[in-house]
């Protein structure tokens, strides 16, 4: 009954490791050791080896770590969603804006 979950949650966390490396929204290295960690916690489950849990758990908690301290370092008035990354920022609205256009009201 619990196997399906059991299987879902590692591979969850290494599709998502695997996209976040191709969409280089996050560095490689996070999105990398995601995914990596993700393969050792199936295999530490696997084995019932406790060393290799605590390894595992280890291995997608940094990465976590680091992306939610990535999220809660933003402004709390930018709602964008642009990458995490300095490198592949995106322009800002305004800067794409006409400089004529009306503010935008939100009531």
């Amino acid at each position: 009954m619990l196997f399906l979950p059991s299987i879902l949650f590692p591979l969850s966390l290494l599709v998502l490791g695997i996209v976040l490396f191709r969409t280089k929204v996050i560095p490689p290295w996070v999105a990398l050791l995601l995914a990596l960690g993700a393969v050792v916690f199936l295999f530490g489950r696997i084995l019932r080896d406790e060393l290799v849990t605590h390894i595992s758990d280890v291995g997608w908690l940094i990465p976590m770590a680091w992306i939610g301290l990535q999220y809660l370092r933003q402004p709390a008035d930018d709602t964008s969603t642009a990458p995490l990354s300095a490198a592949a920022a995106a322009p800002s609205v305004a800067a794409l804006a006409p400089a004529q256009a009306a503010p935008l009201v939100l009531c």
